[in-house]
C-alpha cells in the first residue's frame, strides 16, 4: 500500500521487497521446524543426527554456521539494494564491468546507487563460494549441508549471469524478473544452509 501511496519511491520499493523475502524465508524455516517437530523430515535428513558435542557445536562447526549466515545476510542486502536501484531508475547507469567504467568507480549519483547493488552482489558471490569450498572440502559435513551448499553455489552463478545479461539487454523485463526470483531462492538456500549448519553440521 505504501509503495502505491509513495508512487514506487525507492525506499518503499526496497522495504516492500525486504518484507516479501523475509516472509518467504520465515515460512520456509517454519516448515523445516514443523517437519522436525512432527517427525516428517525427508529421509536424507533423518539419516543425519545433529552434530553436537556436549550439546554444543564445535568451534569449527560454529564458525562455518556463522559464515553461512553472513552469506545469507549479504545476499539479502544485495537483493534489497537491487530493488532500490531499480526503483531509482539506475538499472543501466553502469553498463561496463566490473565497475561502472571498467576499473573506474562511479561518478554520478545514479552510478553510485547502481554500484552499491553491484558491490553487495560481488560480496555475496565471494561469500557463497567461500562457504561452498568450506562445505565440500570438509569430511565432517552432513549431506544436508553439502547438498544445500551445492544448490547455493549453482544459484549464485546463475544470479551473476542473470545480472550481467540484464544489464547487457538494457533491463529486459523477463530477465529482470528471473534475476529477482533467483535472488530470492538464493537467500532461501543460504538461510536453509545456515539452519542445517547450526543444527546438523555432523559427522558423515
Amino acid at each position: 500500500a505504501l509503495t502505491i501511496k509513495f508512487a514506487n519511491s525507492p525506499p518503499s520499493v526496497a522495504a516492500h521487497l525486504a518484507l516479501g523475502i523475509a516472509t518467504f524465508v520465515s515460512l520456509l524455516v517454519i516448515g523445516l521446524l514443523a517437519g522436525e517437530r512432527h517427525g516428517a523430515e525427508a529421509p536424507w535428513l533423518q539419516a543425519k543426527a545433529p552434530a553436537l558435542q556436549g550439546g554444543q557445536l564445535s568451534p569449527a562447526q560454529l564458525s562455518f554456521a556463522r559464515l553461512a549466515l553472513v552469506a545469507a545476510i549479504f545476499a539479502f542486502v544485495a537483493i534489497i539494494a537491487g530493488g532500490y536501484m531499480s526503483a531509482a531508475g539506475a538499472g543501466i547507469a553502469c553498463t561496463e564491468f566490473p565497475f561502472c567504467h571498467g576499473w573506474s568507480g562511479p561518478v554520478t549519483s545514479a552510478e553510485q546507487v547502481h554500484m552499491a547493488h553491484r558491490l553487495a552482489a560481488y560480496a555475496t558471490i565471494a561469500a557463497v563460494l567461500i562457504v561452498f569450498v568450506a562445505a565440500t572440502n570438509s569430511k565432517v559435513r552432513s549431506r544436508a549441508v553439502v547438498g544445500t551448499a551445492w544448490i547455493a553455489a549453482i544459484l549464485v552463478v546463475i544470479q551473476a549471469l542473470l545480472g550481467v545479461l540484464t544489464v547487457m539487454t538494457r533491463l529486459e523485463p523477463a530477465l529482470r524478473s528471473l534475476h529477482q526470483a533467483n535472488g530470492a531462492l538464493l537467500v532461501a538456500a543460504l538461510v536453509v544452509l545456515a539452519y542445517f549448519a547450526y543444527t546438523r553440521a555432523g559427522q558423515t
